[in-house]
């Protein structure tokens, strides 16, 4: 539920000490806590964004490294010896979600 729907229903959302919607001052200042913390958020995000340009610009791969496709081959093999997915996954040393979507992509070709 929102602040919103709350003071609709009557509700007055308190924070014992600190914060009373039910008061035009505490209503100011959780309005004030929750510009902060958006303008926070967006602090955050744009360093991120920042950090990944500078990587990317020095050439760093980003993301997961791919599975080899040895691996995934090993681990179907070895799902088709009757293993499950996470033994399988785990003596081939890739994921079980890789090995599901291989599993997958093997089944439609």
């Amino acid at each position: 539920m929102t602040m919103a729907e709350l003071e609709a229903l009557g509700v007055a959302f308190v924070v014992p000490g600190h914060i009373d919607m039910g008061t035009p001052a505490g209503r100011m200042t959780a309005h004030f806590l929750g510009a902060v913390a958006e303008f926070e958020r967006e602090l955050i995000r744009e360093r991120v964004r920042s950090g990944l340009a500078h990587a990317r610009a020095k050439g760093k791969k980003l993301g997961r490294p791919k599975a080899l496709p040895y691996r995934i081959n090993q681990g179907l093999a070895l799902l088709k010896q009757g293993e499950t997915y996470g033994q399988a996954a785990k003596k081939a040393g890739i994921s079980v979600s890789t090995l599901q979507r291989a599993r997958r992509k093997e089944a439609e070709n």
